[in-house]
């Protein structure tokens, strides 16, 4: 049986982990989605952990045996950023980061596979909104994280048919290190400020934890006093997105980096809940890539850029602030109509994993040091040019592609190759022209006559 024991309930200094909001709606039935939906909405009062699985229907597992080494993550090195010299901040990074890795490594020790699907997906669900639905310190105080994890652990039948699945044991662990982790390292997490949000009924962190926010004027920007005060409203955004499918781009035009994060979601949560705590704590989901740029790590706040839900303000006080919201969506056409009511910028678990793999392979495969303020974000008011700037790296073409693949898809063996159909992707040219052209990266050979064409196939 795969469970909690009675010590994981207790407080910890102002950390508790409640999960709660994790398990009272998970549905194992045929009830419609939407309508259950709504009427979570508009009738209850639950609480953050409550509204997890809301909507969500159980589904079968798919079994997956292949266990590639392609998913396997290596323990290396990472602390806090130490901005006197290139050197000693990487090795402070690395130093964090192998700490970190001990931790994780022995909370997982038992989570073995990919781990199964179950839960059917929701794919758009609002979890920046529902994992905000309840004060935390409110959570916080109740103290019965334990009880609450195992509850939805018993919905998920982890209690029973899928006892042995890894999904199961990586919700388990996921929870284990996130206390143990809090308690060892006071400094919280690297990617904290992708946590700061107060778009939902309550903030997302815990009282004291955050302060100096101002969102008045734009770019928004806060003071993290205590990182581990956010640290469970990420668990909570995490497993969402992770079991219920749900990474989303939002406003920008970052489908092909967030695809990586959505085709494990579905083909290994087990190892996909590993690695979005590793890279909620170290800024990295894989030793492989580079750490992201300091002001990534610490002068972004996605979550705290205004905007608007259906012609709700979020936060509520925005509707004061007089913010330009001309052109502030980055993705195409239709990706700008999806995302209509939606975030301008990717926050949470979707965010990091966008922004570190971005500013990974601007350092990685363009030479780019952190000095051009990229990968950045949307706001209101932002002028064209820089509105241009940070929309440049976030399309992708097949050289991104595979980087990306050998990034963190497989980055112990990096085996990725190209599934390449000429026939559906240059219709108008020859095979031969038609692979030079997909090889070819307009990002790293501006000038180059094949690269141009490259983007009009």
């Amino acid at each position: 049986m795969v469970s909690l024991g009675s010590e994981g309930g207790q407080k910890r200094g102002r950390f508790v982990c409640p999960l709660e909001f994790m398990c009272l709606c998970f549905f194992r039935c045929s009830s419609s989605i939407s309508g259950t939906l709504a009427a979570m909405w508009t009738t209850s009062r639950l609480s953050p952990f409550a509204l997890l699985f809301a909507a969500a229907l159980a589904s079968t597992p798919t079994e997956d045996a292949d266990e590639a080494s392609c998913l396997a993550l290596r323990s290396s090195a990472a602390s806090r950023p130490d901005r006197s010299s290139p050197a000693s901040r990487l090795e402070a990074l690395r130093a964090f980061e192998a700490s970190v890795d001990k931790v994780i490594q022995e909370a997982f020790a038992n989570v073995t596979g990919l781990g199964s699907q179950l839960a059917r997906p929701v794919f758009a669900d609002p979890s920046w909104i529902v994992c905000a639905s309840e004060s935390w310190d409110d959570v916080e105080s109740n103290g019965s994280g334990a009880d609450e994890m195992n509850k939805l652990l018993n919905i998920l039948a982890c209690d029973a048919e899928y006892a042995d699945d890894p999904t199961c044991h990586a919700l388990v662990a996921i929870y284990k290190a996130s206390v143990m982790l809090t308690d060892t390292f006071p400094e919280g997490p690297k990617f904290a400020n992708y946590l700061v949000t107060n778009w939902g009924d309550y903030p997302s962190w815990e009282e004291g934890a955050v302060t100096n926010v101002v969102q008045e004027s734009m770019p928004p920007s806060a003071k993290i006093i205590r990182g581990n005060g956010l640290v469970m409203y990420g668990v909570c955004e995490a497993v969402r997105s992770v079991l219920l499918e749900s990474p989303n781009q939002v406003g920008t035009g970052t489908c092909g980096w967030i695809s990586s994060l959505g085709m494990l979601a579905v083909k290994a949560p087990a190892k996909a809940l590993k690695m979005a705590l590793r890279l909620t704590w170290t800024g990295r989901a894989t030793p492989q890539l580079s750490f992201p740029c300091d002001y990534v790590l610490s002068d972004q706040f996605p979550g705290l850029v205004p905007y608007q839900d259906d012609g709700v303000w979020r936060p509520k006080q925005a509707v004061d602030f007089n913010l330009n919201y001309s052109s502030t969506c980055g993705g195409n056409p239709a990706d700008c109509l999806a995302a209509s009511g939606n975030p301008l910028n990717p926050f949470g678990l979707a965010g990091m994993w966008i922004q570190s793999l971005i500013s990974g392979y601007l350092q990685d495969s363009l030479e780019q040091d952190c000095t051009n303020s990229l990968p950045g974000m949307f706001y209101p008011g932002e002028s064209p040019e820089e509105h241009a700037l940070v929309k440049g790296p976030q399309g992708q073409m097949d050289p991104e592609t595979m980087w990306m693949c050998n990034a963190v898809i497989d980055p112990v063996g990096k085996g990725c190759t190209q599934l390449f159909n000429p026939q559906a992707a240059c219709a108008s040219v020859d095979d031969d022209t038609c692979r030079d052209l997909a090889i070819r990266n307009p990002k790293i050979h501006p000038e180059d006559p094949m690269s141009q064409q490259a983007q009009f196939i």
